[in-house]
């Protein structure tokens, strides 16, 4: 083999060296970034002849970085998704494979728990209420318990699942959901009922997002699906935030259509998301809204020790099934330009020179 692999790793303080160690200097160069949000300059001086990039940091990997990574092969993302780290229209045209970790039971136990802090939050106004008084303004205003209330829930995996038995369990609260198919489990515990999308929208008083990022739900809660809503009902999506065209969402807060929204995940500066020719990337004037109408958290309701060591098993995991077989599981790419990929790996390449045997 003329070389070795080089392997970039992007927040790498997050990642246990155990899992780094798996990947034998003898056959890999590793170049740790040790921060989670490096600059564009940094990243480009080091992914520019890296074939691998385990990407465990908060940097979002655009079309104009991609550029310089001629030999990148693969992006090994540490995350549920992928939409919020690389423009993966990007990676498919360029023909550079991207990888998850989704799946995990320890990350929906803790993004379950981070769902229900951010309903509790913002229906009791717990943040509004701290910063008001912060301020020195004292409130008395009343706000509704979750006790008998009706929680939509808009996709019945493992999230939901877990959110449904939550609601129930701890607050009594009435469920319903929309899935693909009916869950006989989940109804049998939590009483819950399945409705269409529409039913479910205008009957909730709190609609969690809890499905995965597809081309059938990019932005698919939009300004029709929001003037359903109760003007007194709160949008929460811990997902991936082009789950929504956030133009429309910023809208309806704005003109108090909703009572509120809270996303543990935002894009105004990720590239622009578009349907029906129209970009519904949420607008950053959304951090002017008060915190009793909007609450923005970065995607870190999975963030705990326990999960970064399950994510960083399983993308250390889809690294080396994919340097063996070329493929993995784990593969996110709708549309990958497998031409391209296989040119990133031609003669002579540390990656021809494995698969060849």
């Amino acid at each position: 083999m003329s070389e070795r692999i080089k392997v970039v790793i992007s927040g790498a303080d997050r990642v246990a060296h155990s899992y780094i160690s798996k990947l034998n200097p003898s056959r890999y160069e590793v170049d740790l970034i040790p921060e989670s949000l490096p600059d564009q300059a940094r990243v480009i001086s080091v992914i520019t002849d890296a074939h691998i990039y385990i990407h465990a940091g908060e940097e979002i990997l655009t079309e104009a970085i991609l550029q310089h990574a001629e030999k990148l092969k693969l992006v090994a993302c540490l995350a549920s998704g992928a939409e919020h780290l690389v423009d993966i229209d990007a990676a498919d045209r360029l023909g550079i494979a991207v990888t998850n970790t989704p799946g995990l039971k320890v990350m929906y136990e803790a993004m379950g728990e981070f769902l229900l802090g951010l309903v509790i939050a913002l229906r009791r106004k717990l943040i509004y209420f701290h910063t008001e008084q912060k301020n020195g303004r004292l409130h008395e205003t009343d706000t509704p318990l979750l006790k008998d209330a009706v929680i939509g829930i808009i996709g019945m995996g493992k999230v939901g699942s877990r959110v449904s038995r939550m609601m129930h369990d701890a607050f009594k609260s009435r469920i319903v959901y929309t899935a693909n198919s009916q869950k006989p489990d989940i109804e049998r515990d939590t009483q819950a009922q399945r409705l269409s999308l529409e039913a479910l929208l205008e009957t909730s008083d709190v609609v969690i997002l809890a499905c995965p990022y597809n081309d059938s739900t990019l932005g698919f809660i939009g300004e029709y699906e929001l003037s359903l809503m109760k003007p007194t009902a709160i949008l929460i999506n811990t997902s991936e935030s082009s789950l929504v065209d956030g133009q429309a969402v910023y809208k309806a807060l704005l003109e108090q259509k909703i009572a509120g929204a809270a996303f543990d995940d935002k894009n105004w500066n990720a590239p622009p998301l578009i349907k029906n020719g129209k970009t519904i990337n949420m607008p950053i004037a959304m951090l002017d809204l008060p915190d009793d109408r909007f609450i923005c958290t970065p995607y870190v309701g999975a963030m705990t020790s326990a999960v970064w060591d399950e994510m960083a098993s399983v993308a250390i995991g889809s690294v080396l099934h994919f340097i063996e077989h070329g493929s993995d599981k784990n593969l996110y790419n709708r549309n990958l330009d497998t031409t391209r990929h296989a040119q990133r790996s031609g003669s002579g390449s540390p990656f021809a020179a494995i698969l060849e045997g």
